[in-house]
């Protein structure tokens, strides 16, 4: 089993914003490399989504095969100029706007060429709920099996 995690350099190092460890050693990729890498990996069956900075970024991560390009970070208008672009030239790419997303403000990034909103807010902001599962082995104190379950 090969393990891939692809990881934004922040800064990028060299125009090259992904790496991955493979065999301990830091691997550098371009966008297009990278998507290229995680296909060879996943199948034909998995989506691929990249997090994208720029629209250049969402176009080269298309043109690679990408399946979902995540405009991250956006403003609305400028969101909508480069769904719109990306769409135009990838009909079949999924657009994902996320980053900076609230309740309040999810309207401003309503689009005919946005297919997914996120919000961190709704699992960024949920209280944490303890849940344990502790199963007694069959036979102990000669009764049957009890399941408890703590919610604290």
């Amino acid at each position: 089993t090969l393990s891939l995690q692809l990881v934004p350099l922040n800064p990028p190092v060299i125009q090259a914003p992904f790496a991955y460890f493979c065999k301990d050693k830091l691997r550098i990729l371009f966008v297009s490399q990278a998507v290229k890498v995680a296909r060879s990996v996943c199948g034909f069956s998995s989506k691929i989504e990249v997090e994208c900075r720029s629209t250049a970024e969402g176009r080269e991560a298309a043109a690679a095969g990408a399946d979902i390009v995540m405009l991250d970070n956006f403003q609305p208008q400028e969101l909508h100029v480069a769904a719109r672009d990306l769409k135009n030239e990838f009909p079949s790419l999924q657009i994902e706007a996320s980053g900076g997303v609230t309740p309040e403000n999810v309207a401003s990034y309503f689009s005919s060429h946005v297919d997914i909103i996120s919000l961190g807010c709704i699992t960024q902001g949920c209280p944490v709920s303890d849940f344990s599962l502790k199963v007694q082995k069959p036979g102990a104190n000669n009764s049957l099996p009890v399941v408890k379950v703590h919610i604290t």
